[in-house]
């Protein structure tokens, strides 16, 4: 029987040893380094497993389930925050992806290795960039006629959701 353990664990954590042996150690499936349960194989799980998995959890009163789920549904938001704080951090710079809130950030050199602050999809794309609080009133985004060049605006929830392209 497969009995449920942590759905989420670090790429960097290591299995535990087995209480009941001193050499064996405890296997469990993993999908992208993410311990789901245990079991005796240690292959991937798919994606209907996962799936099936989640939804189980989903109809669980057990509190590392929904521990689980709050850590699932969480981490995006944090991890968005994070990044916002810091690309918008007075106390910085202004410079490659930094600026402040509500402002059309442009980054007007391509990408190298020497920018890790912030991950590039392309590396041979221009990027503008604006974190936007419509806590108080919404904006009005500008676009001007441009028909010289080819150019996209994507617009992204704190989940990396895209939600609307211009």
């Amino acid at each position: 029987m497969i009995q449920p353990t942590t759905i989420l664990k670090p790429s960097y954590a290591q299995n535990e040893p087995s209480s009941n042996t001193t050499n064996n150690t405890s296997s469990s499936s993993t999908y992208n380094n993410t311990t789901m349960s245990s079991s005796s194989s240690s292959s991937p799980m798919s994606s209907q497993d996962i799936a099936a998995e989640l939804k189980r959890i989903e109809n669980s009163d057990n509190p590392v389930d929904i521990a689980t789920l709050a850590y699932i549904w969480g981490y995006p938001l944090i991890s968005m925050k994070r990044m916002t704080d810091f690309s918008t951090s007075p106390n910085l710079s202004a410079s490659h992806g930094r600026g402040p809130i509500n402002t059309l950030i442009h980054v007007r050199d391509l990408p190298n290795a020497s920018n890790a602050d912030l991950v590039h999809l392309n590396v041979d794309t221009l990027y503008t960039i604006a974190y936007l609080d419509l806590k108080k009133e919404p904006l009005v985004f500008q676009v001007p006629a441009i028909s010289d060049r080819y150019y996209t605006e994507q617009s992204i929830d704190a989940y990396s959701n895209s939600f609307k392209y211009i």
